[in-house]
């Protein structure tokens, strides 16, 4: 193998990992209308565990799915290249994302949107 060819290997492959992480949804309407799941959280926790942050939130609103109103685990890829998103603590949020192996799911085509305090009660989910 020349180094050419190397080359074309290594740049195809820096691309690629590169484009992983679009998303062609912009809408917020869309983006809600297309998750599995979706609710009005505040954030009390995160840790790290491996390749995954798990933010423990506090469901104010369930809006869609089976998110229940008990605290729940909320997972994403710690690094945001590989599609993760970062959520502080001690801050509400407009969540909806995937389940993936029965877990609650953000990634960069969900939703996490700080809300301030009049937007959590005042907050109507879009019509789908």
């Amino acid at each position: 193998m020349n180094i050419a060819n190397v080359l074309l290997a290594l740049s195809a492959g820096f691309f690629w990992y590169g484009e992983a992480c679009r998303c062609g949804i912009v809408e917020e309407r869309d983006r809600y209308c297309r998750a599995e799941w979706a609710m009005i959280g505040n954030v009390v926790s995160s840790t790290v565990v491996g390749n995954e942050r798990i933010y423990t939130v506090i469901v104010r609103l369930s809006l869609k799915g089976n998110t229940g109103y008990a605290p729940v685990q909320v997972y994403t890829p710690t690094e945001g290249s590989v599609c993760g998103v970062t959520l502080d603590v001690n801050k509400n949020y407009l969540l909806a994302g995937s389940y993936l192996e029965k877990r609650l799911h953000l990634g960069l085509c969900s939703i996490a949107r700080e809300m301030t305090r009049k937007e959590v009660y005042i907050y109507s989910p879009p019509y789908c």
